[in-house]
């Protein structure tokens, strides 16, 4: 079961005569102005889940979206939960993704805040939406902000009788790994609890989450969640592709010995052969740097060839600039790039404006054309020989030579290939 909940309207108690009045007995030119987010569009879904196997009686819940900014009193997430778990590698003890000063609030902590002077207070908070659910006995319920600051809040009947257990999971990271907070004894079915999220726009306030009992679910409501978890679970995925699994795999290999042959998969059957050389010869870190951009796209797209080799030069752009590549690899771009392994903003410039691999490679041989005229001797033997060793002579020039004899045998060579073309 997935719905949409119910968005409030803004109060319009707090009136233009009572901002003037403000405004007068301050002194100040201007009032504070109450808040103004836009409200929220959660969802609630309900879901079969391992851990969700408690058989207590099914409840109601009234769920309310806050944005506050204060900050409510409360031990820390890291303080509360009984684990913390990312599904790759092992965080520090007690370590979390969520932002610092990120609390859990048990049925005291709720009181309090709601017995805070200036409850409702327009300039101190504003409601942003609310919800009722239902929770069922083998059924996780999930309540999913359409705000990036706030995990999705999943509950579900402890083994123990009479808790219920939160399950705060956290987006995938850049490099795609997920978090989960377990608070164990959340709240019960006669007691409310509330989760609060810093935020930078409402510091030091944020996002305030409350869940709040409201006695017996009917038997019928119990029977429709559990329905809507039925059919989420029976639903079939849809079977990837040996190329998306593939990509699958290396977006989660760890560690060179995993990743490289993982990626080596990817890219080898597609005789990319600039990109195989590349990566044969990276280190861990240009590897796990490429992984993201080469493997961001669709895998069955026609132009999958040329996704993975931008994503790769892309991803060795930013250590080109600061010449931080090891030996091996820079001799590596140079092999494939000629004089423009030594020029990142021509060779960004042609990741962009190229629509496939082989207009890179035409790119990559004009640019080394221009690089015969370059101050640099050094860059005018690199292109030269890189050129020569594609096939490409330019008659009557020597990287040595005067510029304009240089210069005479460069037009030359334009005029003779314009006039083939």
């Amino acid at each position: 079961m997935s719905y949409v909940v119910d968005v409030p309207r803004r109060s319009a108690t707090f009136t233009t005569f009572h901002i003037a009045l403000l405004a007068a007995m301050t002194g100040c030119e201007g009032a504070p102005q109450p808040l103004d987010l836009a409200p929220l569009a959660p969802t609630i879904e309900h879901l079969r889940a391992e851990h969700a196997q408690g058989d207590g009686a099914p409840q109601r819940f009234a769920v309310a979206w806050h944005a506050t900014r204060d900050v409510p009193s409360g031990p820390a997430i890291s303080r509360t939960a009984a684990a913390i778990v990312r599904d790759r590698g092992a965080p520090f003890r007690g370590a979390s993704r969520l932002p610092i000063g990120t609390r859990w609030l048990d049925a005291d902590g709720v009181a309090r805040w709601l017995a805070a002077a200036g409850r409702g207070d327009p300039l101190r908070e504003q409601l942003l939406a609310t919800a009722e659910t239902v929770l069922a006995p083998r059924v996780a319920t999930v309540l999913r902000a359409a705000a990036p600051a706030l995990p999705d809040v999943q509950l579900y009947f402890a083994r123990q009788p009479g808790r219920i257990d939160a399950l705060l999971d956290l987006a995938a990271d850049a490099a795609g790994a997920r978090e989960v907070a377990i608070v164990e004894g959340a709240l019960t079915a006669a007691t409310p609890a509330a989760l609060f999220v810093p935020t930078p726009e409402l510091a030091p306030g944020g996002l305030l989450v409350t869940i709040t009992p409201q006695g017996p679910a009917s038997t019928e409501a119990a029977q429709a969640a559990a329905a809507a978890a039925d059919a989420r679970t029976a639903a079939p995925a849809a079977p990837m592709s040996p190329r998306a699994n593939a990509w699958q795999v290396a977006r989660a290999a760890i560690g060179a010995r995993n990743r490289r042959p993982a990626l080596l998969a990817l890219t080898t059957p597609l005789q990319l052969e600039r990109v195989v050389d590349v990566l044969v010869v990276a280190d861990e870190r240009a590897l796990i740097d490429a992984t993201g951009p080469m493997t961001a796209g669709d895998p069955d797209a026609p132009d999958v060839a040329w996704q993975l080799e931008r994503g790769l030069w892309q991803a060795l752009l930013p250590r080109l600039e600061r010449d931080e590549l090891t030996p091996a690899m820079h001799a590596t771009a140079v092999r494939h790039l000629g004089a423009i392994a030594d020029d990142p903003a021509t060779l960004a410039l042609l990741l962009e404006t190229s629509t496939d691999n082989a207009d890179f490679a035409r790119g990559l041989r004009e640019e080394n054309v221009m690089a015969l005229d370059d101050r640099s001797a050094a860059v005018r033997v690199t292109a030269t020989t890189w050129l020569a060793g594609r096939g490409v002579v330019v008659e009557g020039y020597e990287p040595l030579a005067e510029r304009t004899d240089r210069r005479r045998a460069i037009r030359r060579h334009l005029a003779a290939q314009e006039a083939g073309r």
